[in-house]
């Protein structure tokens, strides 16, 4: 029995040269027209959600397929096999931990694999929960963070798509500085598997003013987790105190990668940056690209000039961010010269102002600040080419260490 008697409208399933790449991978779906072959392929994904039927290597191939278009927005609106569309919810965008019961959505069904469930976060354009993995699993009982889009929320869609190909990019890397991926999957409900954090995150430091070694020390870290994303080709773009995560060590790692942005052949990211702006994301640690054509396309040197705000900040204390919540203010944010206020010396006041130039033609790249916070931490930055290798030994195949938190977007 199908999930409804009307066959999904074209926005919500594959154009039509997706549709001929599942038909030829799986031609047991081949029927009179394509609308028909789609409410097939629902139901037949509907199947395999409730675990009726076990995927074959052809319907692996299909959600493969479909992984990469239309899945997790197909999926999000779609009940499992059996369930009535429920009515309109006066808040449609706060699922809550699923009951015991046997009509499931998607997303309660996802859910319901998991042990001691609850929710951490309903942000604007995804859902994040900590759970446990269950017995029977080979971590059972550790902290996993459940990071899921947003129902019937097109960007949403997007977000989540570009975090899980982001974060898979980044997993053979395995970096110290950069939230660890478990899994992600797209059955019975789109979902990417994060580590736990728990020692909470960089926003939950405002009004404290960093001693001058520390604040470095944590923009270099984070530099240098930014450092190994650009040489794979990945800019963040949504560098803020809020995506600085904590682990038990009180180690700082770069999470929240739903913004990012893979590099064309230019340099420039693939996207246009309409979508920032039309999702009116909060301006305080926007580049001034990402707000106004007129000062450029973000790049990479966007990250850098959003580690110049972090690293301002933590300096003076975040006293300034109220003056960047809007579009105005933050296109028109000045730093001021610390080297009076602070025991920092010359050579901080010269990152930041490189790092905050408006325009990004005049911008100092992620090596020029990264080896300026290391002369004045007399460390070392490691100026190479960052390339992506599997870690040798039994270790490769285990997940990263499931000690963490995480906030949505």
């Amino acid at each position: 029995m199908r999930m409804s008697s009307t066959p999904p409208s074209s926005q919500e399933f594959p154009a039509d040269d997706v549709l001929q790449q599942l038909l030829q991978v799986n031609t047991a779906f081949l029927s009179a027209g394509p609308r028909e072959a789609l409410a097939r392929l629902q139901d037949h994904f509907q199947d395999i959600a409730s675990g009726s039927v076990s995927p074959s290597p052809a319907d692996q191939r299909m959600i493969a397929v479909l992984a990469e278009h239309y899945l997790p927005r197909w999926l999000m609106g779609m009940p499992v096999r059996g369930d009535s569309p429920k009515p309109d919810s006066p808040t449609p965008n706060a699922p809550t931990v699923p009951s015991a019961q046997t009509d499931r959505s998607p997303l309660d069904e996802l859910l319901a694999r998991y042990d001691d469930v609850a929710q951490i976060s309903a942000g604007q354009l995804s859902f994040v929960y900590k759970a446990k993995y269950p017995t029977g699993h080979e971590n059972a009982g550790q902290d996993v963070i459940l990071k899921v889009p947003v129902p019937n929320d097109g960007d949403s869609d997007t977000v989540w798509q570009a975090e899980r190909h982001a974060l898979q990019t980044l997993k053979p890397v395995r970096h110290l500085h950069i939230i660890g991926m478990n899994d992600a999957h797209v059955l019975p409900y789109p979902c990417i598997e994060l580590e736990y954090m728990p020692g909470g995150d960089l926003g939950q430091e405002e009004g404290s003013v960093f001693e001058p070694v520390e604040a470095a020390t944590t923009a270099l870290l984070i530099a240098k987790a930014v450092q190994t994303a650009h040489g794979l080709g990945l800019y963040h773009h949504d560098i803020r105190p809020e995506n600085i995560l904590y682990d038990h060590k009180r180690q700082p790692k770069l999470s929240d990668w739903g913004m990012s942005r893979q590099a064309s052949a230019t340099g420039s990211v693939s996207p246009s940056d309409d979508f920032f702006r039309r999702k009116k994301i909060n301006p305080n640690y926007a580049a001034p690209e990402q707000l106004d054509t007129r000062f450029g396309v973000s790049q990479a040197k966007t990250d850098v000039y959003q580690l110049g705000l972090l690293l301002y900040d933590m300096l003076t204390g975040f006293e300034e961010t109220a003056t960047r919540m809007s579009n105005e203010g933050a296109l028109n944010f000045t730093p001021s010269s610390l080297a009076e206020q602070l025991v920092v010396g010359p050579d901080i006041d010269g990152i930041l102002e490189g790092a905050l130039r408006k325009s990004v033609f005049e911008r100092i790249t992620i090596d020029d600040f990264g080896q300026g916070l290391a002369e004045f931490l007399d460390g070392i930055w490691e100026d190479v080419a960052v390339k992506p290798t599997l870690p040798e030994g039994p270790q490769a195949a285990k997940p990263a260490d499931t000690q963490g938190h995480n906030d949505a977007l």
